[in-house]
């Protein structure tokens, strides 16, 4: 295409796909409370504390992603609609060649 702006929405719903699958996939994951490690053990918790909450920080930014992406899309195929509509007078569209 040339200088033209273009978007592919089955595209990017695929990109909403992965990233709501991935979100899925760290929000599934669980780490123990922290195992007994004799000396380290008070370290060994503080760590897997951060852990946790960094994966839990993860798997809602995937999922905001992945929520403001679909409303990008959907406010795309609104905006594209509505212009298409207006130019042609059809509802169906226009090409521009």
């Amino acid at each position: 295409m040339g200088s033209g702006f273009s978007l592919d929405p089955a595209a990017l719903a695929g990109v909403v796909a992965q990233l709501r699958s991935q979100a899925d996939s760290t929000g599934g994951l669980a780490l123990p409370a922290g195992p007994d490690v004799g000396r380290s053990t008070d370290e060994t918790r503080t760590a897997v504390t951060a852990l946790t909450g960094a994966l839990e920080d993860m798997t809602e930014s995937l999922s905001a992603l992945a929520d403001t992406l679909q409303a990008t899309i959907d406010d795309y195929q609104a905006d594209d609609g509505a212009t298409a509509s207006s130019l042609s007078g059809t509802g169906q569209g226009m090409q521009v060649r």
